[in-house]
């Protein structure tokens, strides 16, 4: 679907344009990389997305020397001779491990490898859902590679094996996401994904706070039911002249005044006393009549 945010993502990518040239071989060999199919004889990449197609075609013109004058776009290289030009283009070859370091020689060019990789295997999930960035390698030597590259970028993944042979290398928290979309260059997704987690922090704080306060109003109506019911059971049995004169004016104030705070009873006294000292009477009456 060429409306998910993963191909939004893409799309914001492959509008940036990459200014030096070691930095375009990154991105290209970071794409070959994240390919589907890569040998001496065949290169398929596999994507739906007409500017990630379009990136590699020029890309892969650039590297390989290719002048021909075609439209087309390229996502498949089946001539052996254009793939062995593409790969010594880039000073590397098929055989060598993920990622060669003899591609990247700026200090941006491992982003711009990273990059590639997303371009051709990576997907990301939409604001909103569960936070979750996967790059899908086609084996696990690539995937051990690319996570090791990774950790080396102080973004450490972890890794999964998928159906057909394939490994994802990914994230699932919204830290890591973030940071690598920032450094891909993919800044509106970046804020887009920190626009919906604030909204979710506010939304799970409130939610928190709302939750509080209805345990604590359920505490203190369970309270005051207790402590009615005490003094109902004091007065029935009539032994409320037993009390000390401390506790019969709680008691007086609790039974005139049923639905008042602790506070606006602790003021009632004569003279006031403090919420604390209400609530240790409201106990000693309850203690009281359980023994009535």
């Amino acid at each position: 679907m060429y409306d998910s945010f993963s191909q939004e993502v893409k799309n914001e990518l492959c509008a940036t344009r990459t200014k030096l040239k070691c930095c375009r071989a990154s991105l290209l060999y970071g794409m070959l990389c994240g390919a589907s199919e890569v040998s001496r004889d065949r290169i398929v990449l596999d994507t739906e997305n007409p500017a990630v197609a379009l990136s590699f075609s020029r890309l892969a013109r650039e590297f390989s020397g290719i002048r021909d004058k075609s439209d087309s776009i390229l996502t498949v290289i089946d001539d052996p001779a254009v793939v062995e030009r593409l790969f010594l283009g880039l000073g590397t070859s098929p055989d060598a491990p993920v990622p060669d370091p003899a591609v990247m020689s700026c200090q941006f060019c491992g982003w711009s490898f990273v990059k590639g990789v997303f371009l051709s295997c990576g997907t990301i999930t939409s604001p909103g859902n569960a936070y979750h960035m996967e790059f899908l390698m086609r084996n696990e030597e690539s995937a051990a590679g690319l996570a090791s590259y990774l950790s080396e970028l102080n973004v450490s993944p972890k890794i999964t094996e998928r159906r057909g042979g394939l490994f994802g290398v990914y994230y699932k928290d919204s830290e890591s996401v973030v940071d690598i979309l920032g450094h891909l260059g993919a800044n509106r997704a970046a804020f887009k994904l920190l626009d919906v987690k604030i909204y979710k922090d506010i939304r799970n704080n409130a939610n928190r706070v709302a939750n509080c306060e209805a345990a604590n109003i359920g505490k203190t109506v369970a309270a005051a039911n207790e402590q009615m019911r005490a003094i109902e059971t004091i007065i029935a049995s009539g032994r409320s002249d037993e009390l000390p004169d401390e506790l019969k004016q709680t008691l007086d104030l609790r039974a005139a005044f049923p639905d008042a705070t602790l506070l606006e009873l602790a003021l009632k006294h004569q003279p006031p006393i403090t919420k604390s000292g209400v609530n240790h009477r409201l106990r000693r009456l309850v203690d009281f009549a359980k023994t009535c």
